[in-house]
């Protein structure tokens, strides 16, 4: 599989008792799908390059995920994985239901709003329980902070993705 057929979807946390196993940061919705995906890969930059995970086993705890691979047996060598991203092949996500995306296809889109102010391109999103968030980083003449926007119809009037960009009904002094 090549770098560009892997998506990130979670990162690796800290340890989770004496025997190597360690806490997911699921980036899937909800978190627990992470774990029909398979196999997992490993990567400690999000672009690759990917190694398989092998003798993966992984369980619900508490709100999260916690996850052990064979070869790791202790707590410090569970330590030593922290950070590491995790990711699957794209091709498990399937489609996107109509007026829904996948945050990879959002990311990188330039977003424009409805009085042709630009605000910049989306570095990331945000889950805010509600709904999710576009982070945009500041452009130097429009202020120091991010600009956050809703990610919900009220803001979001259009997205192209082909054209990798979205359009917004948002006032840059909302922010």
């Amino acid at each position: 599989m090549a770098a560009c057929d892997i998506a990130a979807v979670g990162k690796i946390g800290s340890p989770y008792g004496v025997k190597g196993w360690f806490h997911v940061q699921s980036y899937t919705s909800p978190t627990d799908n992470l774990r029909s995906y398979t196999p997992w890969l490993m990567s400690s930059a999000d672009s690759g390059p990917w190694r398989t995970m092998v003798g993966l086993e992984s369980r619900r705890h508490q709100k999260g995920i916690v996850a052990k691979l064979a070869a790791v047996n202790d707590r410090e060598t569970a330590g030593r994985l922290r950070g590491q991203w995790i990711g699957v092949d794209e091709d498990q996500f399937g489609q996107a239901q109509h007026g829904e995306f996948f945050w990879r296809d959002i990311i990188g889109c330039r977003v424009i709003g409805a009085d042709g102010t630009d605000f910049g391109v989306v570095d990331h999103l945000i889950e805010t329980g509600a709904h999710d968030v576009l982070v945009v980083p500041s452009v130097a003449d429009k202020g120091t902070t991010d600009v956050l926007i809703p990610f919900v119809d009220a803001y979001v009037v259009n997205v192209d993705l082909q054209a990798k960009r979205i359009e917004v009904n948002w006032d840059h002094s909302w922010s």
